[in-house]
């Protein structure tokens, strides 16, 4: 997670600070691998925390904010534009992502170390090559 919240941040700096087709290029690669990977790997987490019986649900409720973003992105977009250029649209989703997906990798780590911790209380140890 923390790799894809790399790779999603570093491809919108790399759009929002292009100057050739090129670098847009190569901007919206990085990007994809990111958004790519941040789906794969939400799918994998709402797999393993939810029951299969409400696993639809949850995964279809991860598309809610693609609904609002219809009715919302007009203005956001607007209100960016009066006040700066194109290149800041690009350039604050290269900072809110990475931010927003802190909490999760957060989460994540703490889970991990919680878990090894209680393996290694119980007697079970992992091999570093884990």
């Amino acid at each position: 997670m923390l790799i894809i919240a790399i790779l999603y941040g570093v491809g919108y700096a790399i759009i929002a600070s292009m100057n050739s087709l090129g670098q847009l290029s190569a901007g919206q690669v990085i990007y994809s691998l990111g958004y790519t990977g941040l789906q794969l790997v939400i799918q994998i987490i709402i797999a393993d925390v939810t029951t299969l019986r409400y696993r639809a649900l949850v995964s279809s409720l991860i598309s809610l904010p693609f609904i609002i973003n219809a009715f919302v992105a007009s203005n956001v977009s607007a209100a960016v534009m009066a006040h700066s250029t194109w290149r800041w649209g690009y350039g604050m989703f290269a900072i809110i992502m990475p931010c927003t997906l802190l909490p999760i990798v957060l989460a994540l780590l703490w889970s991990q170390w919680k878990g090894r911790r209680a393996l290694r209380d119980r007697g079970d140890f992992l091999d570093d090559a884990e």
